[in-house]
């Protein structure tokens, strides 16, 4: 793999992260690439084009702060309330975590042991 390149290749992931790595980045290239039907072989996209889409996926984290809604240009976000899970953009997500403001949960894509076959039915 080049340098600055996003290539989801074997051993960074599990196979159901892998899978929701192509969809989230369709023109990702790697090993799957060309054996997986329904995968762009285009172009690549570069570490910061990456990083850009990545921001914007939701991740759950608990909060330990109480804030009613907030309202911004790309959604309405909370509200945040204890201990209580919250659906947030992983930018928002990040900066929450470096101000000690709240705990991540993992995604359950992130859960090595699992495969993503039907719902859940093949253990890695």
């Amino acid at each position: 793999a080049s340098r600055g390149t996003f290539r989801p290749e074997a051993g960074h992931c599990s196979v159901a992260g892998k899978r929701r790595l192509q969809r989230v980045f369709p023109d990702a290239e790697g090993p799957e690439a060309a054996a997986s039907p329904g995968l762009a072989a285009g172009p690549t996209m570069d570490a910061a084009e990456v990083e850009f889409l990545a921001e914007k996926e939701l991740v759950t984290i608990i909060p330990n702060f109480s804030l009613d809604k907030i309202y911004l240009i790309g959604g309405d976000l909370g509200p945040f309330n204890p201990g209580l899970p919250v659906q947030v953009p992983l930018w928002l997500a990040i900066n929450l975590k470096q101000r000690q403001k709240c705990r991540l949960l993992a995604p359950e894509w992130m859960d090595v042991g699992e495969d993503v076959e039907g719902e859940r039915g093949v253990v890695v």
